[in-house]
């Protein structure tokens, strides 16, 4: 079993939507210990059961509209998608959150989810880049994205 599955979901074809692809092909650049295991889920989050199956913790990385100022970047939990009075729900979230229900009914359990979420600027426009603002910012949130990685990996061994 992985000790953690980081997926990066979206659509690189509509800007900062593909964020969290952009991010995951980031960081698979580098060298990861056992354990961690990195996944460009792009748009099919429902087809994700098996890997989530496989996985003690899930971290995914997504752009997510919070209501915040674009670039905002935050730690989000499953409460927190499934909470009605947090707008920020999109449909990788919903096909994500299918996927987790039917790892619950097929295993009776899923991974601890958190989602690395950060506000997009333009997720409707269809160009295979992310926007300047989120350009800015993109160093600062695989910063982010590294920190948590380390920080549900030291909390998966307790």
């Amino acid at each position: 079993m992985d000790a953690l599955l980081v997926l990066g979901v979206g659509n690189l074809l509509r800007a900062d939507d593909g964020l969290g692809v952009w991010a995951v092909q980031a960081l698979l650049e580098e060298s990861w210990p056992a354990g961690i295991t990195l996944l460009d889920a792009g748009t099919f989050t429902q087809d994700l059961v098996d890997p989530l199956l496989r996985a003690k913790r899930l971290l995914v990385l997504d752009a997510v509209k919070m209501g915040s100022p674009c670039g905002t970047i935050r730690r989000l939990t499953r409460a927190d998608l499934l909470d009605e009075s947090f707008g920020g729900l999109s449909l990788h979230d919903m096909g994500l959150l299918e996927a987790l229900s039917v790892c619950e009914r097929r295993a009776g359990h899923a991974p601890d989810l958190t989602i690395l979420g950060m506000e997009p600027y333009d997720v409707t426009s269809w160009y295979m880049e992310l926007s300047m603002p989120l350009q800015t910012r993109f160093n600062a949130y695989l910063t982010a994205a590294r920190h948590c990685i380390a920080e549900l990996t030291q909390s998966s061994d307790a």
